[in-house]
């Protein structure tokens, strides 16, 4: 068969010994020294062996006792400094793989961290990505390690038996070869126990994820109160036990499988070293060889078997790392759907023309239901347009469509006239600022929780300052310990949590900072009281007369600072106007209006 290098690269294991080298290449040549050197050792241990039987041997009816103890001596001392290196080797090449494994270990989650925060939004709406990450994930904190063992196994392991089997050729050619087979059938055995171990974990990947989820609840602060109010504590551990017996008795299940097919290739096994160690046996008493002959022979076939089984227990841990790692490549090779085009534009440093929506409808990937009809919107810049609506309206889609954290089905959305898929992705995305409705809490300190909105430029401490006030968050920064430094949060230490408002104020103030010319605020007062809703209001209007703004809001009261009011409903467009003019028509925005006033 003719190998394709593009194909041989193809395959997991060598795009993995590919990583392991690319981690640190200087470790990975000292590594790799010290295991031939360490695999060489063996037979030089061996040798000398014999040396110091057969001396004592022959000095046994000598007359010259002195010199045969002297002859003896130096054999031992050469032992001792050959057993001394093997030593000293055995300790410098665990502090070595050490080293290297951490650096392998952190190679391998930058990768995944890197993938992460690339692909699409998509993939996390996805359960089977999260199934592909979750397996992923599991890999990357055991499997590098295990793999680097299973690679070191192999190459001294392998220095040593082709060393040994060459001195077991010198006796018998077919001692080498009773050598390699006695320990096949244990090899077929594992390869096929790996695969199936393989297909197993697979199958139940999604039923670990579960196990795990119900872990991750009893053990997070963001469901301590809940699960504790609604007594939720004994049916999620009731729940996790249930799944983990049921994959304990699985695993256990095959473990047992696994240990009957081994029974007999190991009792082959025993039967076919017996026979080599009378054959040893039965030349030494003929006279064939020598007593330190028969020392140094049955030694090296022992340790031959033994570095063979070290060797092929590595070989099919490869084979078993190659099937499981290939779930980190599988990760891995997710493609991003949303990128630059090669001819993309930069984002222009002033709108003039204004946003707009041109016939733009949506689903969601593996989904039948359009989220959006037919949406034919536009922005001028210094205009609030807010956007109101039942849940599932549509009104979040559509701002996930500006961003393009997804592209429209179809239609198009266009900046100064030029669709956004033509501007460069990160220069569009640092154009936008948005606060969504599920806003994010960072446990940093309240000064870089704001400074997130903008990582791309230096902190500029008065930006920061200023954009805490503008929405009445440096009142409460103010009166932690540290002020602007205290951590938020209670996940390290010194840190304070905050209620819930303080925690959307922060969150305004991080898009304030971004400074971008679009300002997108999803349901930006849900958590506020009334009297801070109005300042934080009167602030914002001021701050946003420049800028093209999108306001989503339940919180009718919120949307008297719009100039223009979109009313969705189905993901269609059924009203628009300033709040005035939507109360005059009587329709779904003033019957929502007068809900909401009468409550």
């Amino acid at each position: 068969m003719k190998w394709n290098i593009n194909r041989l690269k193809s395959y997991p294991l060598w795009r993995l010994i590919g990583i392991v080298w690319s981690s640190s290449p200087r470790w990975s040549s000292v590594y790799l020294f010290f295991l031939t050197i360490r695999g060489v050792l063996p037979l030089l241990q061996l040798y000398v062996l014999k040396l110091v039987i057969d001396a004592v041997a022959g000095g046994i009816n000598s007359t010259d006792i002195s010199n045969t103890f002297r002859e003896v001596l130096i054999y031992l001392l050469i032992a001792g400094v050959v057993q001394l290196v093997s030593v000293l080797l055995d300790e410098v090449g665990r502090g070595i793989n050490s080293i290297h494994v951490q650096y392998l270990s952190d190679h391998i989650h930058n990768i995944i961290h890197t993938k992460s925060v690339e692909i699409d939004l998509e993939y996390y709406e996805n359960s089977r990505y999260h199934d592909t990450l979750h397996r992923a994930q599991q890999e990357a904190t055991t499997r590098p390690q295990r793999l680097l063992n299973n690679l070191s196994d192999i190459v001294q392991n392998s220095v040593s038996v082709i060393a040994i089997a060459g001195l077991l050729f010198s006796l018998k050619w077919f001692i080498a070869l009773v050598l390699v087979v006695a320990v096949l059938p244990g090899v077929f055995v594992r390869i096929r126990f790996s695969k199936i171990m393989y297909a197993w974990i697979r199958k139940r990947t999604e039923t670990n994820r579960l196990a795990y989820y119900y872990s991750w609840l009893m053990t997070r602060y963001s469901h301590a109160k809940e699960i504790r109010i609604f007594g939720l504590g004994r049916y999620f551990v009731g729940k996790y036990r249930e799944i983990r017996k049921t994959l304990r008795t699985e695993m256990s299940r095959l473990i047992v499988r696994r240990t009957k097919m081994e029974l007999p290739a190991q009792a082959f096994g025993g039967v076919v070293i017996f026979g080599v160690y009378a054959y040893i046996g039965y030349m030494t008493i003929i006279g064939t060889i020598t007593l330190g002959a028969f020392v140094m022979y049955l030694q090296a076939f022992r340790r031959g078997l033994g570095f063979l089984k070290q060797m092929a227990r590595g070989m099919t841990g490869i084979i078993e790392n190659n099937m499981f790692i290939s779930n980190l490549f599988e990760f891995l090779d997710l493609q991003p759907k949303i990128v630059t085009s090669t001819d993309s534009l930069p984002f222009p440093h002033a709108i003039t023309e204004g946003i707009t929506f041109n016939q733009v409808s949506f689903q969601y990937p593996n989904s039948n239901r359009t989220v959006l009809h037919n949406i034919t919107l536009s922005i001028i810049p210094g205009e609030i347009v807010a956007i109101v609506g039942a849940n599932g309206s549509g009104k979040t889609t559509l701002i996930k469509l500006l961003c393009r954290l997804y592209d429209p089905t179809v239609g198009k959305i266009l900046i100064d006239d030029v669709d956004i898929c033509r501007y460069n992705l990160t220069s569009l995305r640092c154009g936008i600022s948005v606060i969504f409705q599920d806003w994010a809490k960072y446990q940093f300190s309240a000064a870089d929780n704001i400074r997130l909105g903008n990582i791309e430029q230096p902190p500029e401490i008065d930006r920061i300052y200023s954009s805490a006030g503008q929405v009445g968050a440096d009142e409460f920064i103010n009166r932690l310990p540290e002020g602007y430094d205290n951590m938020l949060g209670n996940w390290f230490d010194k840190g304070i949590e905050l209620s819930v408002g303080e925690w959307q104020k922060i969150a305004l103030a991080r898009a304030l900072y971004r400074e971008a010319q679009i300002i997108v605020l999803d349901e930006p007062m849900s958590s506020l009281d009334v009297q801070t809703e109005h300042d934080v209001i009167f602030s914002l209007r001021k701050k946003l007369k420049d800028k093209l703004t999108i306001l989503i809001s339940h919180r009718l009261s919120t949307l008297r600072m719009a100039d223009r009011i979109i009313v969705l409903e189905e993901g269609k467009i059924i009203e628009q106007g300033s709040h005035k003019e939507l109360l005059c028509k009587k329709g779904v925005y003033s019957q929502m209006y007068e809900t909401q006033i009468r409550q």
